[in-house]
């Protein structure tokens, strides 16, 4: 409950024709008197948030949305219909569309949806972090997308507390707090990202929406996301849910390069490490010749200790670098030596 002298800021309607409960959603934002100039700020795309997540996922399931500036001791916390948002951000000023985003996803992920048992906390956490990424895909394009994903996986990559030892499915942790962590928020957001990849983005979102509707205002766990992408995408999955979500860490990958003049070929030799056990793994190689282009090639990595696999790219001009996944598909400590 939020008790205030808030001033209202109406954002109208929003989402009309891909609402549950009526025809449009109607959203509203409320302040403190002295931030009410901020407005609509962050929130002057929320119809936009709403209506994305709305085809990405299906119909918003509630009967409005409220903002609310509130002394939340959280960035923000999702009560259904009616988001509270730490006052700092409005005070500040420093709120930003992102956090708008990834409260809103919440909506359909963690309330209408919601997680059976605290190990599977991902399910809300990770789909917000991700979904809030795929705003900013439609928001501000590719490269900003790309951008945000690398400081996601970067987050992971640089945790010691969680990541390392622990998997997103944390079933030994018995304080729910402990999981509002790196693993549950920003691994379990990669997680999806490579999902997409893994499935297609057609089989990827169809799976959304069976896994959305059949829980609709239920609750579910990890398995029932599985069996849905399953469905869609005619693969079994169980090894890519085991090894992302079962088991800590993350793969560690290097790539060691030489080049043939007479051949006109750059040869690469890809190794993962053994700290966290081999994954089964696609690492997208871009090489960039003299002239600038790109030249990007696959290697299918097996779940196989000590295992190598080469790959040779042939190149019009000589090479000036080589770059392990060019486009942020992957979460591994990447490394990349010149030979």
């Amino acid at each position: 409950m939020a008790a205030a002298p808030l001033e209202e800021f109406d954002l109208g309607e929003t989402d009309c024709g891909l609402a549950e409960l009526q025809r449009c959603v109607p959203q509203t934002v409320y302040t403190a008197p002295e931030q009410h100039g901020f407005l609509p700020g962050p929130f002057a795309r929320a119809g936009e948030i709403v209506q994305l997540f709305s085809n990405l996922v299906g119909p918003f399931p509630y009967e409005k949305l409220s903002h609310l500036q509130s002394s939340t001791r959280f960035g923000g916390m999702e009560n259904a219909s009616a988001i509270f948002y730490s006052d700092a951000g409005f005070r500040r000023r420093s709120m930003t569309d992102e956090v708008v985003a990834h409260e809103t996803a919440h909506q359909w992920f963690g309330d209408a949806v919601t997680e059976r048992d605290w190990p599977h906390l991902w399910l809300s956490e990770g789909f917000a972090t991700y979904f809030a990424a795929l705003w900013t895909r439609a928001a501000r394009g590719d490269s900003a997308f790309r951008v945000q994903m690398a400081g996601i996986r970067d987050e992971v990559l640089t945790d010691t507390t969680s990541v390392t030892k622990r998997p997103v499915i944390d079933t030994i942790e018995t304080n729910p707090l402990a999981l509002l962590n790196r693993n549950s928020y920003q691994k379990g957001g990669f997680v999806l990202h490579m999902m997409r990849g893994q499935v297609g983005e057609r089989a990827f979102f169809d799976a959304l929406r069976g896994y959305y509707a059949k829980h609709r205002h239920a609750t579910a766990v990890t398995d029932d996301l599985r069996s849905e992408m399953e469905r869609a995408s005619r693969q079994k999955l169980g090894w890519f849910f085991d090894q992302w979500l079962r088991k800590p860490g993350y793969p560690e990958v290097a790539a060691t390069w030489t080049y043939d003049a007479g051949t006109h070929e750059v040869v690469i030799t890809l190794t993962q490490s053994g700290r966290f056990g081999p994954f089964q793994i696609p690492v997208t190689i871009a090489v960039v010749d003299s002239a600038g282009i790109s030249h990007q090639a696959t290697a299918q990595m097996a779940a196989t200790a000590g295992a190598s696999q080469q790959l040779r790219v042939s190149l019009a001009a000589s090479p000036v670098a080589v770059v392990l996944d060019p486009n942020v598909e992957l979460l591994a400590a990447l490394k990349v030596v010149h030979e």
